[in-house]
């Protein structure tokens, strides 16, 4: 009987050409990739990228013996049945791999909505407390927004009514609304913005007015007047004519369907000719009908589409006013939809909050220096941030990476102990830790910023400890390890 040839299943791969010889062998192949420090790796991987022609049948994850044995056996006794794997590319997910990385997604998902409803909580619990504030000590104030077509000389106009309703000018200002403004400024607001609206006027400069009046009245209702008498339309009765209709500030109307101007000169609608809004060329010197309103504010006019064609003084856009609701004004009082019949979209020159707490959440936005007497000071919140955990041996390396994202690191520190509940402080600084006598057990813990770098990202290649799993239990653990004190002291 033949003497079995011994054969050997491992070999220690130290060289590029080691490796290549071992890949150019027919059969099936087990590899292990590692690195002493950083546990498994993937610096081979632009090496194995190389072998098209290879195809992989499984990976196995971790040095768990058990599993690669089983994978094994279960490779050979289905090959001698006769069964053909299939293969994968290189840079193919395999289906146990998709299936762990949409488990994964799916994870980091719920954690990022769990982590977006904490924090909405805490910022309406500080909104609730800074609401109760303004109510108790400026109810007798309102705020007012003068919309982008309205010209800062047209707000003059104003004047005579807010003397008649008791209006005193307080503080104006020229603001921005952007859209990641608008879940504060929304939040106990009666008459929110029609979101139409907003996609027109984010980024543009709003003049906001502050007001104060008497507080025997009051002034959310003041206001509402205020706007109504300055946005819609007045009936003026002409002796022998049709009456006219006008307004002291005049509302801008967009048309979404507005055509471009054509090679005749002439600007073209999809409005039907039915309908109340007529575009026509109109010379500068003619005069409008008398039973049509021109509804214009300064030098621009009714636009079709795009604020660029405001101000040329040859294209203008006629209303038929037959009636006060046909343009609806609601905006101003009581959240209306911002757009007529027609599919218009109806810009009204002003606008204010419907109720105290909505003003309140306004004013504190946009003219909070006017009520520092009595608000709490502005605290800047950190940035969501995580907890990392590091054997103090590599604090070198970690620094190392720590320099090329210095917004990324908000605090660390070197601690004894094995758990949060026994975590004790020896020092804050490597200078201070060097001068220690170190055991080789003592831990580096960093308070990293999830979202102002990507120092979290470089920092989990060095293999940490300990990563928090969401970012609420990140500040909950840092909350335990770094003081405020410490905290004040450093900053």
């Amino acid at each position: 009987m033949a003497r079995k040839r011994e054969l050997s299943f491992f070999t220690d791969i130290q060289s590029d050409e080691k490796f290549e010889e071992f890949l150019k062998q027919n059969v099936l192949l087990v590899l292990d990739v590692y690195q002493e420090l950083f546990g498994p790796c993937t610096s081979l991987r632009s090496t194995l990228e190389q072998q098209k022609s290879r195809k992989v049948i499984f990976i196995s994850y971790g040095a768990i013996i058990p599993q690669i044995k089983n994978i094994l056996e279960t490779y050979f006794k289905k090959t001698e049945e006769g069964y053909k794997f299939p293969g994968y590319d290189f840079d193919e997910y395999l289906p146990f791999e998709m299936e762990v990385i949409q488990k994964r997604q799916a994870e980091e998902a719920e954690r990022l909505r769990i982590e977006h409803e904490i924090a909405k909580a805490e910022k309406f619990a500080k909104l609730d407390e800074i609401i109760d504030l303004m109510n108790k000590n400026s109810s007798d104030m309102g705020i007012t927004l003068f919309m982008p077509h309205v010209a800062k000389d047209a707000f003059r106009k104003t004047f005579e009514t807010a003397k008649w309703l008791s209006l005193v000018n307080r503080a104006g200002k020229m603001i921005q609304i952007t859209p990641d403004m608008m879940e504060t400024l929304n939040y106990n607001l009666e008459n929110p913005i029609d979101e139409r609206i907003l996609q027109e006027i984010y980024y543009k400069d709003i003049f906001a007015v502050l007001w104060y009046m008497d507080p025997r009245t009051p002034v959310t209702e003041a206001l509402k007047e205020f706007v109504k008498r300055v946005s819609e339309p007045i009936e003026y009765a002409v002796e022998g004519e049709e009456s006219v209709w006008e307004t002291l500030l005049d509302p801008l109307i967009i048309d979404p369907n507005y055509v471009e101007e054509s090679e005749s000169g002439s600007f073209q609608s999809s409005v039907s000719k039915s309908a109340d809004i007529v575009e026509e060329v109109i010379p500068e010197e003619s005069a409008v009908p008398s039973n049509q309103t021109l509804v214009t504010q300064e030098s621009f006019s009714v636009v079709g589409g795009k604020p660029s064609l405001i101000g040329r003084p040859s294209v203008r856009s006629t209303l038929k006013l037959q009636s006060q609701s046909q343009i609806n004004m609601e905006f101003g009082n009581e959240g209306g939809d911002g757009e007529d019949d027609n599919g218009l979209i109806v810009i009204p020159p002003a606008w204010t909050p419907a109720n105290q707490n909505g003003n309140a959440v306004f004013m504190h936005e946009f003219f909070r220096y006017q009520f520092d007497s009595f608000l709490p000071p502005i605290i800047e919140p950190d940035p969501p941030h995580l907890c990392m955990i590091f054997p103090a041996k590599i604090r070198a390396k970690v620094l190392e990476v720590c320099e090329e994202h210095p917004k990324g690191l908000l605090n660390y520190g070197f601690f004894e102990g094995e758990d949060f509940d026994n975590f004790t402080q020896l020092c804050n600084s490597v200078e201070s830790f060097e001068e220690l006598e170190p055991t080789g057990k003592e831990k580096m813990i960093l308070k990293v910023s999830k979202k102002t770098s990507y120092l979290a990202l470089d920092l989990a290649n060095l293999n940490p400890l300990y990563v928090s799993h969401t970012v609420s239990e990140g500040q909950d653990e840092c909350s335990m390890l770094f003081n405020q004190e410490q905290q004040d002291d450093e900053q």
